[in-house]
Parts: structure tokens; C-alpha cells; sequence
């Protein structure tokens, strides 16, 4: 089919051959969920004949770019010739014939800059006009039956009267049957606040357009059409990526399932010598050319591949031969730490002795050249030396650091990884000091977190509940390890934490201590494989309030891991119907109080992936299974780590119910060689139907609350004076109860802590805090470390 050349040249007048573009959707089905691959095909298309035209098979949506605003109100063309348009045009409508499963749509292209445009924006009536007679002109060529917006440069003048626009057109366009979808522009720096309005997450697709060049402000320099991430100077700015800009649009409101992400479909010839790789300087601008061309050059770079593929197996030998010796060397590198410690000092006096040497490096400079023939004499000597060399390389290597760019492609690959590849989204489940019995529900999580330590001023270890004597809190932590035993395929981490007035001495002075603190600790529990840290409310001289700015700072999304609530807030509130109502009282519960609640009360519709229910004088706001399937689904569309739950000690009853249905939806076929644990009897008025045996099932079993007719309850509560709670989550009791009729939950008021106020240095804390994490993952390498980010909402650690 026509074009991504003939779509390049419409916008930039560059004369290239005609070819195919096809573009990736973000789109998840019911099953790309779980796959994590996108399901959408859109392609576009320019003037042609598409009689005989077979590519349009492979696409979900084709569109074909024909009108643009006329004078009036009247539609107008893109091309004066407008018979080869029009009959082009037939021909693409008549597709639909031979390919009734895609969505066909007729595309309006124009400039914000077109009076045309500007008067059809910003006159009433005229807008009207326009999209009515729109519509019809669709409406007459069978087999089309949907509109594509692209309006070209519009400013900020133009952004409210756009939204006005693209409403209308789709109110009437849906009475008409017909659908709308909209291309949005790539730099979302400039045109994300422009272009976006409320109507857009709720058109067919948003195409973004990524396959349009960026850098172009230096023309002549080897670059990318496109890229996905930043590479080295000059194609740094993160603002030019893909990456960037698609989560631009995403933070702005747009939801993932409705953009459409553009690839480039043709190539970019430079004229350069000697070039070998990005960033090299060409003599002239680039010329456009066809994916065809390209194609040579790639079957090349098979074959060149497929020649390296067993000198690659031999080097994985190698690696794998090695491995035993690396290991060997581990403590070594670990005792020479301390000396490099040492010897930093005397490089730093060294440094003017050498600068010192400089001139006299330079004298010596001809002398040098002088001894060149001798060394090229030499030089068969070293090739007899080289084996020997070569067998002394790998110990060599081990005791340098890291290259940067190893480090560089290891962080790439993680970007780049996606969920076909990758491991099941991850369970982390978070546990609170607490007596767990046999404990069955860790047989869900994939690593589980025991939340028992906490470093004082000095560095050393104490405990999160002070009542308990250290043998207490140690006999709980042995327990806590021993179900490694009955859960291998689970990973136990042993939680330490440090509160405000205590993280502000040891982390500047004494972290070396407490680093050997935490090491002593897990070196008690062999079964332990590692430590989660959280150093509560680290100072930050600006917030980040959601995942993607996270991402935009550079942490991989691999490497996320979305926090869900495990428990309930128990609301005061007479009459109250709906979340954003006024209470007098505010008491966190259990999980199992909450799914009582919900079940013997009214459910309210779930909002923004929370979920609600509510009597006359009490409302419940807890994660049900309806509302937290929207969470689910943002962590797997946007490919997280996976999931965290918070905390064990809150989780329900023994069934841990909404980590059993979290497994449900994630994971709901076991790893090889595991067997989830099997449903026990119901104590908070849920049904439990996961697993359904045998547990290799292939399809996930939702778990359904069952409706009962609810019993007004009233829940009673210690009237308090008016209290906002702190972070402090209390220690709250799980009660067991037998399918109660009427169920009458006790809370109690969280103790309200006010933390002295303390001036910091935001700047040097955080330099600190990245230094111990940095030390402790480096001195540590056969333990893994967790660290937590935004101890508390609109904080980053």
C-alpha cells in the first residue's frame, strides 16, 4: 500500500517511492493482558490504486488520507487532482470486501496555519457544517466507516476551540455509526498541553506519531529516525525519544489501550566516509528512501550474525568455565576494598605531581617516535606472549570495575525486555511482625518481605515493635525464614527500615557500620536471600506522584513494582454515597472486615481502580475484586515488576484473599514443580474458587463475591476528636468468624504521631543515600537488595 514515504513527503516535501507503513498499538485484548503483547495494526495510506492491494490484509485499521476543511464549511481534498483521489478512494473502501474484519477510515490531514482550518476551528457554525458534511461524504463510499483527525501545527490559541471540535464530531459521527480516531504529535514537550482534551481517550485510537525524524536540528549527523531510548552525545535529549514523549501523553491522561505507537517504514540514506556507527557527520543532509533498499544491507547483517553465532557459544563456554573461578575471587575483591578505600587519599596527592609531569611527557614526546621500529621489532615477541596474556585477561577483569558501557547495554536490555520474554508479573508480599501459622498464602507471592528490623542513630539493628524482647522478634524471624522450607520457589527478604532523626547521622557518618549491621543479620538466616530497605521520608526537593515519573527519571519499569493495599479505611460518614464525601472518622481495618462489610452492605460503583461500600453511617474504601482488575492491568500494559501487597498481618483471612485472586488474574498457572495452596473454608463471607484443581490449568478463575442481601450495620467506634493518620499503619487484630448474619467489627483510633520538624540538607541527604545503597549492592553480591521509592505518597526515597 502507499506510504510512509508518500506520508513523509506530504509533510516535509521530500520525493521518495512509495511504500507501507504499519504501526504498533499499545493495545492489551482480554489475552494481551496476559501475554503482554500489542494486538492493533493500523496503517496509513496515500493517493494510489488499491484495487489489487493485499497488504491491507495484515491490518487491524487502514486509513486513507483524502479530505480537509474547505471554504464554508465544505469538504475539501488534499491533492488538486481530485477524480485520481476520489477514485483511489473507491477502490480503498472496497477492501472491506476482501478483508471485512478491518476498520477502514478516511483521513483529514491540514495544517493549523490553512485559513480554511483556523475558520472551521474557531466559527460555530461553521464547525457544524463541516462535520455534518463530513460525515455524509464518508457515509457515501461503502465500506469505509470511520474518520481519522490529523490537524497539522495547531497552537495554543486553537487548543480549546480543537476540543470543541473533536466532541461534536464525535457525538455525531457515533449517531451515524461512524467511529473517530486522531493522530497526535510527537513531541509531546510542545504539544501535549495543546492537543490533548477530554474526547481523545475515548476515540477508537490516538496514532502517535513516531515515525517522524527527530533531531532535526542537526541535519547532517548520522541519527535514528526515531529512537526508543537515549544514546551518547548528541542524541542524549531525552525529550527527542519515543520513550519519553509516549509517557507524556500517558501522564496527561490518556490511557495506554488507546495509543497507537508509529514505527518508520523506510530508511534514511546519508552520504558520509568511513562512518561505522550513530552520531558520525555526513556531508550533506539525509535522502528518504524506500524499507526495500534496506533490505540488502540486512540480509548482510544475517548473514554476518549467523557466521559470530558459534564464536558467541564458544564465549558462553568460556563464561560458563570461568564462572567457578569468579566466584573464587569474590572474597578477594572484598578484602581489597578497604585498600582502595585506603590508596584514594594518596591518588587524590598524586594528582598535582602528575599534572606536574605533563611537560616532561610531552619532551619525551620525539624520543618515543625514535624507539617506534624497535618496538615493531619487538612486536613478534609479543604475539609468542599472547596466549599467556589472554589466559590472564579474566582475572584482570575481575578486579576492575565495571565498563561503563557493559553497564550501559545491561541497563538498555532491561529497558527493552517486554513480558513475552520476561518472567510472570511478580507478587512481593509485604509482612508486618505477626504470628503466621502455617502460613499457606506465601505459597502466592514470588518474594515476601518480613518487616521486623530498623537501624538507630549508632547504625545498630533494634526492632519495629519495641514491646517485643529481641528473642521474641528473633524466634518470629526464624520462623519467617523456615517456610523457605515449604516454599523454595519463593524469595524471603528481611525488611530493615529508619525513621526521620535516626538515617540523618548513621547514613553520613556510619554507613560502613551499618551495612556490616544489616550483613551480620542476614548472615544468621542462611535461607534469606536478601534485604528490602526503607528509609522513611528521605528528604527530596521535589515530589514524584505516580509510576511514570518514576520511569521519566530513569528506572526502568522491569524494575517497578506497584504498591496495593491489603487492608480497609473504615470512614465515618452518615449518608454517605460515593468517594469525596465528608467523615468524622477515619480507622484502618482488616482485609476480611472489609470484604464483610462489602458483602452484608451496599457496593459502590469502583472509581480509578479503588473500590467502595457504604451503609447509612459508615463507608468502607478497600481493593475489591472489580476495581483492583484496573491495576492489574496498568501493571501489566505498562510491563511493571509486577505487584507488592500490604501488608500479610491485614490480608484476611487464611485464604489472604485478594492475594489469591491478585495470583488469579497474574500468575494463574503455577510454575513447573509448584502447587498453589488449595482454597480453605470461607471465614469472610467470600467464596474461595482459586485454585480449582488440577492447578496447571490454563484458565484463570476469577474469584466472584457472592451477593447476599445485606443487614444494616453499624460498626462501633471510639469517638475521637477530628484526626488526619499518619504513615504509621497500627497494629490491627484479624477477627475469625463463621458466615455471620450480622457482623458488628470493632475498631480502635490509630495514636496520632507528630514528628519534630528538622532542617536538612536535601541535596547532600540524597548524594548519601544513593552512596549507601550503591556500597551495600557492590560489598554484597550474592545478596539481592530491595530499596523502596516514595516512602510516603508525593515523596521520592
Amino acid at each position: 500500500m502507499v506510504t510512509v514515504a508518500g506520508d513523509i513527503a506530504g509533510r516535509r516535501r521530500v520525493s521518495v517511492a512509495a511504500v507501507a507503513l504499519v504501526v504498533l498499538s499499545l493495545l492489551l485484548s482480554a489475552t494481551g493482558v496476559q501475554s503482554g503483547k500489542a494486538s492493533g495494526l493500523v496503517c496509513i495510506g496515500t493517493m494510489g490504486n488499491f484495487t489489487a492491494n493485499t497488504a491491507i490484509g495484515f491490518c487491524t485499521s487502514a486509513v486513507y488520507i483524502a479530505a480537509k476543511p474547505g471554504a464554508n464549511g465544505d469538504v475539501a481534498y488534499v491533492n488538486a487532482n481530485s477524480a485520481t483521489l476520489l477514485s483511489g478512494l473507491t477502490s480503498f473502501c472496497s477492501r472491506k470486501q476482501a478483508y471485512p474484519y478491518v476498520d477502514l477510515y478516511v483521513g483529514v490531514r491540514a495544517a493549523g496555519t490553512d485559513t480554511n482550518v483556523a475558520t472551521m476551528l474557531s466559527d460555530a457554525t461553521v464547525r457544524v457544517s463541516f462535520i455534518t458534511k463530513l460525515i455524509q461524504f464518508v457515509k457515501t463510499y461503502t465500506g469505509c466507516s470511520g474518520i481519522y483527525i490529523d490537524l497539522i501545527g495547531l497552537t495554543a490559541a486553537q487548543s480549546a476551540n480543537y476540543g470543541l471540535f473533536m466532541d461534536k464530531l464525535l457525538t455525531d459521527a457515533t449517531a451515524a455509526t461512524v467511529k473517530v480516531a486522531s493522530a497526535l504529535p510527537w513531541n509531546a514537550v510542545k504539544s501535549v498541553d495543546i492537543y490533548y482534551n477530554p474526547t481523545l481517550p475515548k476515540l477508537a485510537f490516538n496514532l502517535l506519531l513516531t515515525y517522524e525524524q527527530t533531531y532535526t536540528t542537526i541535519p547532517t549527523t548520522v541519527r535514528p529516525i526515531a529512537q526508543l531510548f537515549t544514546m551518547d552525545a548528541p542524541l542524549d535529549q531525552i525529550d527527542q525519544t519515543i520513550f519519553s514523549n509516549l509517557f507524556r501523553w500517558v501522564i496527561k491522561g490518556l490511557n495506554p489501550k488507546v495509543i497507537i505507537l508509529g514505527l518508520p517504514m523506510y530508511s534514511q540514506k546519508y552520504t558520509v566516509s568511513g562512518a561505522t556507527g550513530f552520531g558520525a557527520l555526513g556531508s550533506t543532509a539525509p535522502v528518504a528512501d524506500t524499507y526495500c533498499n534496506l533490505l540488502p544491507l540486512l540480509q548482510e547483517l544475517l548473514r554476518l550474525h549467523q557466521e559470530l553465532l558459534p564464536l558467541r557459544q564458544e564465549l558462553l563456554r568460556l563464561h560458563l568455565e570461568l564462572l567457578p573461578l569468579r566466584q573464587e575471587l569474590l572474597p578477594l575483591r572484598q578484602e581489597l576494598l578497604p585498600l582502595l578505600q585506603e590508596l584514594l587519599p594518596l591518588h587524590q596527592e598524586l594528582l598535582p605531581l602528575l599534572q606536574e609531569r605533563l611537560p616532561l611527557l610531552q619532551e619525551l614526546l620525539p624520543l618515543r617516535q625514535e624507539l617506534l621500529p624497535l618496538h615493531q621489532e619487538l612486536l613478534p615477541l609479543h604475539l609468542e606472549l599472547l596466549p599467556l596474556l589472554q589466559e590472564r585477561l579474566p582475572l584482570h577483569q575481575e578486579l576492575l570495575p565495571q565498563p561503563q558501557p557493559q553497564q550501559r547495554l545491561q541497563r538498555l536490555c532491561e529497558q527493552l525486555c517486554h513480558t513475552a520474554i520476561c518472567i510472570d508479573e511478580q507478587r512481593v508480599c509485604l509482612a508486618r511482625i505477626a504470628d503466621y501459622g502455617t502460613a499457606t498464602a506465601f505459597g502466592f507471592c514470588n518474594q515476601a518481605v518480613y518487616l521486623a528490623l530498623r537501624l538507630n542513630t549508632n547504625a545498630a539493628i533494634t526492632y519495629v515493635n519495641t514491646a517485643m524482647t529481641s528473642a521474641a522478634v528473633e524466634a518470629g524471624i526464624r520462623t519467617y525464614a523456615g517456610y523457605k522450607t515449604t516454599y523454595p520457589q519463593v524469595d524471603f527478604y528481611l525488611g530493615v527500615d529508619s525513621l526521620p532523626g535516626s538515617y540523618e547521622t548513621w547514613i553520613t557518618n556510619a554507613r560502613a557500620t551499618a551495612i556490616s549491621a544489616i550483613t551480620a543479620q542476614l548472615r544468621t538466616y542462611p535461607t534469606v536471600a536478601g534485604v528490602y530497605i526503607d528509609i522513611v521520608n528521605v528528604p527530596a526537593n521535589r515530589g514524584y506522584n505516580n509510576v511514570f515519573r518514576w520511569v521519566l527519571s530513569g528506572i526502568p519499569t522491569l524494575k517497578l513494582a506497584l504498591g496495593l493495599p491489603m487492608y480497609g479505611l473504615r470512614f465515618t460518614a452518615a449518608s454517605a454515597t460515593a468517594l469525596g464525601a465528608t467523615s468524622t472518622v477515619v480507622n484502618p481495618d482488616t482485609y476480611c472486615n472489609a470484604l464483610i462489610f462489602g458483602v452484608t452492605n451496599t457496593a459502590g460503583a469502583a472509581q480509578a481502580g479503588e473500590g467502595f461500600a457504604y451503609s447509612s453511617s459508615a463507608m468502607m474504601v478497600y481493593n475489591t475484586f472489580n476495581s483492583v482488575i484496573d491495576k492489574l492491568n496498568f501493571a501489566s500494559a505498562t510491563n511493571l515488576f509486577g505487584v507488592g501487597l500490604y501488608s500479610m498481618d491485614q490480608a484476611g483471612s487464611t485464604n489472604a484473599e485478594l492475594l489469591r485472586y491478585v495470583t488469579s488474574v497474574l500468575a494463574p498457572v503455577p510454575p513447573a514443580g509448584v502447587v498453589y495452596p488449595a482454597a480453605e473454608p470461607a471465614t469472610c463471607q467470600v467464596p474461595i474458587t482459586f485454585p480449582v484443581p488440577p492447578t496447571t490449568t490454563t484458565t484463570p478463575t476469577t474469584t466472584t463475591p457472592t451477593t447476599t442481601t445485606p443487614t444494616t450495620t453499624t460498626p462501633t467506634t471510639t469517638t475521637p476528636t477530628t484526626t488526619t493518620p499518619t504513615t504509621t499503619t497500627p497494629t490491627t487484630t484479624t477477627p475469625t468468624t463463621t458466615t455471620p448474619t450480622t457482623t458488628t467489627p470493632t475498631t480502635t483510633t490509630p495514636t496520632t504521631t507528630t514528628p519534630t520538624t528538622t532542617t536538612y540538607d536535601y541535596d547532600n541527604d540524597r548524594s548519601e543515600y544513593g552512596n549507601l545503597v550503591s556500597q551495600y549492592c557492590s560489598g554484597i553480591q550474592n545478596v539481592t537488595a530491595f530499596v523502596v521509592l516514595g516512602g510516603t505518597c508525593g515523596t521520592a526515597s
